[in-house]
Formats: C-alpha cells, sequence, structure tokens
C-alpha cells in the first residue's frame, strides 16, 4: 500500500487528527477511503492546515479515539486519486533502475520511506554484469538531486554532483 502520511496528534474535540502529508492538497477532495493499523476508514473531512492536514474520519468523534490511530496512514487501493502529466505516486519507482547524469547506473530501487520530513530513497547496487552487490545506497529527495522521472520506462536519473553530497552507503 502507498502511504498518505503519518497521523500524529488529535485536533480539537470532534475526532479530527493531524496528518503529515506531502500529497498536494488539490488531490484531497479524492481521498475517500484511508488504512490505519490495518483498518480501512471513510473520510469524512480532509483539510489543508498550517504544517499538514487535519483529517477526520467517519466514527472517529472524540480525541481520544482519534489519538488511538496514531502512525503510518495509507491509501485504500481502491481510492488513488488521479495524477496529472508529470506527476507520480513514490512506490511507482519500486524496482526502477536509479542513474546518475554521466550515464552510470547506480542500481535498483528498493524501499522508499515517505515517514519522514524529507523523504529517502533506498538503491540497491548493482554490477557491470547488473547482478546484486550486497551493497545499499541511501539519499534524501533533496532540490535539485532528481533531475528526470521515467516511470513507464522505470529510471531515476539524479544529478551525480548533488549525489555525491548527499548519498549514505550501507555495507
Amino acid at each position: 500500500m502507498l502511504p498518505l502520511g503519518v497521523l500524529t496528534r488529535a485536533h480539537g474535540i470532534r475526532g479530527e487528527i493531524k496528518l503529515s502529508t506531502n500529497l498536494d492538497p488539490k488531490y484531497f477532495s479524492e481521498v475517500l477511503r484511508v488504512v490505519v493499523l490495518g483498518k480501512e476508514y471513510e473520510v469524512e473531512n480532509l483539510r489543508k492546515v498550517s504544517g499538514g492536514a487535519l483529517i477526520k474520519f467517519k466514527g472517529v468523534d472524540t480525541p481520544e479515539k482519534a489519538n488511538t490511530l496514531r502512525g503510518t496512514a495509507y491509501f485504500s487501493d481502491i481510492c488513488r486519486p488521479k495524477l496529472g502529466d508529470g506527476e507520480f505516486f513514490w512506490d511507482e519507482l519500486k524496482g526502477a533502475v536509479c542513474l546518475l547524469s554521466d550515464g552510470s547506473v547506480l542500481g535498483k530501487i528498493g524501499e522508499i520511506r515517505l515517514n519522514v520530513p524529507t523523504p529517502v530513497i533506498s538503491v540497491s547496487i548493482i554490477d557491470s554484469n547488473h547482478e546484486k552487490t550486497g551493497k545499499e545506497v541511501m539519499f534524501p529527495v533533496i532540490r535539485g538531486l532528481i533531475e528526470e522521472v521515467d516511470t513507464s520506462g522505470g529510471r531515476l536519473i539524479l544529478n551525480k554532483d548533488i549525489f555525491g553530497r548527499v548519498a549514505v552507503y550501507e555495507d
């Protein structure tokens, strides 16, 4: 499932809960159902506020009930928003080839961590025979790093200079 964001704390007395999300507010009206702690909830209201959004689920009418839902919220598979040209969901990049701007192949995208303030992508490094080396590299998604996203071709191209400054290698 695709993460929508992180539910952090109850807000007010009617059961709303703060949602930390990177979803563009223009898509809020399309979020009809959300999965939290393995259970699907109908969205009664979702609105933008400073620093994120407030979400109200049908049947969650008190701050005490709202606080029991803290944690990662996922899009229900039946109600993913339809995105515009050039837009994508991060999970569409899983398994894509990650390249640097000089054309060198870095590896294949594995985990994409969205439940942090700045998304982090983990790539399994591959050798010249396209075999996994057992090593990984992680990098934050920061301005200027991503030069091209090709979800249909399964490619992500990164600026080599910026990548060299922010990449963290793991054995």
